[in-house]
């Protein structure tokens, strides 16, 4: 998922430096146009360290507004409404069916995973893929590896039984073959000794 990358503002460090927690646990956005006027304010759903320690913000533009008017920057709000920073965005209309979840990334380092405020218990799609995924991550992957590597092994011994049916089908049609020819043979034997004994029972008989 895209995100923005954002810088605090002047005010906004000293608040992020001094008092992050007590400063945010109530954080705004605001949405500013292109004409720098506030047009929707809401609230911020999670406010926490990524796995790589830097400060992030998720927050959800309601997709069943309306918005006529072009974004172009983004602030969030401290509880005493200061600005902790403000980030130029390609200009958009959010209308209806258009916005979701939004992510922006300050440059302030902290404990990855470390979550600051929460709205609320439920996880957007980004906030569970961060927090919960990414720090089992490499165990998931040794997981797909070794599953992955169980599939080969399946398919290699489902091959080795497959060549072994062939090879033991082969044998036996080869068997059966063999059989036939020594039936044929055995069978053109007896006929040739039978007909030299009817020959020889009738030479007899004309003595």
């Amino acid at each position: 998922m895209d995100f923005l990358n954002a810088i605090p503002h002047k005010d906004g460090l000293n608040i992020l430096k001094q008092k992050l927690y007590e400063k945010l646990e109530h954080g705004k956005f605001v949405l500013i146009d292109n004409l720098n006027k506030a047009y929707y304010t809401g609230d911020v759903h999670r406010i926490f360290f990524d796995n790589a320690g830097v400060l992030t913000f998720t927050f959800v533009v309601p997709k069943e507004e309306h918005f006529t008017k072009w974004n172009k920057k983004i602030r969030i709000l401290s509880n005493d409404n200061k600005i902790i920073t403000e980030v130029v965005t390609p200009e958009i209309q959010f209308v209806t069916g258009v916005g979701g979840e939004q992510v922006l990334k300050l440059t302030v380092s902290g404990k990855a995973g470390e979550v600051v405020f929460k709205k609320d218990e439920y996880l957007t799609e980004y906030e569970a893929v961060e927090l919960l995924l990414v720090p089992h991550w490499e165990q998931i992957s040794s997981l797909q590896l070794a599953l992955l590597k169980k599939e080969l092994e399946d398919i290699d011994r489902d091959k080795n039984i497959e060549t072994q049916i062939n090879l033991l089908s082969k044998r036996f049609d080869d068997r059966e073959k063999e059989v036939l020819e020594y039936v044929e043979n055995l069978g053109s034997k007896l006929f040739g000794l039978v007909s030299t004994n009817q020959k020889a029972i009738l030479e007899l008989q004309s003595n």
